[in-house]
């Protein structure tokens, strides 16, 4: 027995020993870094569109009363019913062409210069600037095996009205611990479906910001291939990330007292009701009632103050 049972243990063993795969060489670990990766939506060139006044449109588009006729009331409603619809699809084919208008008059002039405002305009800067103690340091690309804090998915939109002297920016903030591009990708996959998964972000709102240009005259802000009005998009988009930043997390604006804050968008005088969160002896910020964290121009005390 003794002799028959040695060669069948070699064997045994040889046969293992046949099996054994090398070891695979397991894939380098992330590297945590502190700092949220940005995102965003500019396809080619910055947006820009004209400044729509729907005072304006209201004044030109003014409703008129209407007669309906009917022999009784199902006849009488179909009428108003039907009214309803045609003057629903006139009234949106008449805002669609006012507001067409709008880009026209305001930026007839900038079509050549402002089609040229690549993002690389607004982010060349974006990292040297957040270096500091930052809510949210940010990085615009990624090294090799980092795993970045979270995402920032920004979204501008530059806003210029018919009289030159004013620029909007609206910039729509998003952050999230992960990708959601990414997280819906695999999701959808696992579950091979396409449709869409919500994720919900940390944070999410708009940062408005008005300001006077200092020319009247679309000449001056075109010279040098629109130098000045680059400049302008430049320090808008720059304050809008720290207005951001100080917000992110903040929620001393909803103790603030309700006031209403008065303003000029060009020509055009606002009244808006909202909580102040910063006032200075020339602007003041503050949160609307729809919760955009919004930034106007005031007269001017500066001087006064200085006394």
């Amino acid at each position: 027995m003794k002799i028959l049972f040695l060669p069948i243990v070699a064997t045994f063993v040889l046969g293992c020993g046949a099996n054994v795969k090398e070891p695979v060489a397991s894939a380098p670990e992330k590297i945590e870094i502190n700092k949220y990766v940005v995102k965003h939506s500019i396809d080619e060139n910055i947006p820009f569109s004209g400044y729509v006044n729907f005072d304006d449109f209201n004044a030109r588009y003014a409703v008129n009363g209407a007669y309906y006729s009917g022999y009784d009331a199902v006849s009488f409603l179909a009428t108003v019913l039907a009214h309803a619809a045609i003057s629903k699809s006139a009234d949106h084919r008449k805002m669609q062409n006012f507001i067409q208008e709008c880009d026209d008059n305001a930026l007839a002039a900038y079509s050549e210069i402002v089609g040229g405002f690549s993002e690389e305009v607004i982010f060349d800067d974006l990292e040297s600037n957040t270096t500091g103690d930052m809510n949210v340091p940010l990085v615009l690309e990624l090294k090799a095996q980092e795993s970045p804090r979270g995402y920032v998915h920004i979204d501008p939109m530059y806003i210029l009205t018919k009289s030159n002297d004013s620029l909007i920016l609206k910039n729509k903030i998003v952050v999230n611990e992960s990708d959601p591009e990414a997280v819906v990708e695999a999701k959808n996959s696992r579950r091979k479906s396409r449709k869409s998964i919500e994720v919900e972000p940390l944070y999410e709102n708009t940062i408005v910001i008005l300001t006077e240009t200092g020319y009247s005259d679309q000449s001056e802000l075109i010279l040098d291939q629109g130098e000045q009005l680059k400049n302008l998009v430049k320090e808008l988009f720059a304050e809008s990330i720290q207005m951001f930043d100080e917000d992110f997390g903040e929620v001393s604006s909803s103790n603030a007292k309700m006031e209403t804050i008065k303003y000029h968008i060009g020509e055009h005088f606002r009244v808006e009701r909202g909580r102040v969160i910063e006032r200075t002896c020339d602007r003041v910020v503050f949160a609307t009632l729809r919760g955009e964290i919004k930034s106007v121009p005031q007269a001017s005390d500066c001087n006064i103050s200085k006394l």
